[in-house]
């Protein structure tokens, strides 16, 4: 049985950021919970590598998916063999906070 393809996967600055940010909170809160937050994210990207297009388009082109365990959306598109990551954002904040910033994308 073939191999899916994998896609390559690069993080905008922004949503680097947004990762940042989110474990400088997460290891305030608890010790060793920014470790688990980044291997739910570890392991949701390495999904995403394999199955970019199992989850629904959000607006646009941007497609999202929810992390396991923790309330964090990973919001990204394809193009090409690549998977652009451009936010890593709470499920609680507005989706418009997102679409701003696929605006020069």
């Amino acid at each position: 049985m073939p191999k899916n393809p994998e896609y390559l996967l690069d993080f905008i600055p922004q949503a680097r950021e947004d990762i940042r940010e989110i474990v400088v909170w997460y290891r305030s809160e608890m010790k060793g919970l920014e470790d688990r937050f980044l291997l739910s994210l570890k392991n949701s990207t390495n999904f995403l590598q394999r199955n970019p297009f199992i989850y629904q388009i959000n607006f646009d082109s941007i497609r999202s998916l929810l992390l396991q365990r923790f309330p964090y959306r990973v919001y990204y598109f394809v193009e090409a063999n690549m998977v652009k990551i451009i936010g890593v954002v709470h499920t609680k904040r507005n989706e418009k906070y997102i679409r701003k910033r696929t605006s020069g994308l």
